[in-house]
């Protein structure tokens, strides 16, 4: 197992697309910086046909940090998608992207 900051997965692609990515990663917990390097790094190594999907979590979208997340994933993915999970546990937003 190895522990690396985030930003750097790119690193272990060997300049191969990925068809999809799935995120778990606290986003609201990250530096703008981070966040924003991050989610180069998913569009720049997605093939145009790719899929993306990630959450945050209800109880943090109201929030500064939530707010910013959301704005950096529209920023970052201009055909986001977003639902409103209520029956998750915790309740969540999943935000899928097909294709860039």
């Amino acid at each position: 197992f190895e522990v690396e900051p985030a930003e750097t997965f790119t690193q272990h692609l060997g300049g191969q697309k990925e068809s999809a990515m799935i995120s778990t990663l606290p986003w609201t917990l990250m530096p703008p910086e981070t966040v924003n390097t991050i989610l180069k790094g998913i569009k720049d190594n997605l093939p145009d046909n790719g899929g993306f999907a990630t959450y945050v979590t209800g109880h943090v979208l109201k929030t500064p940090a939530g707010k910013r997340v959301q704005t950096a994933l529209a920023a970052a993915f201009p055909n986001l998608k977003s639902e409103f999970i209520a029956n998750n546990l915790p309740p969540a937003r999943v935000f899928t992207v097909k294709g860039k």
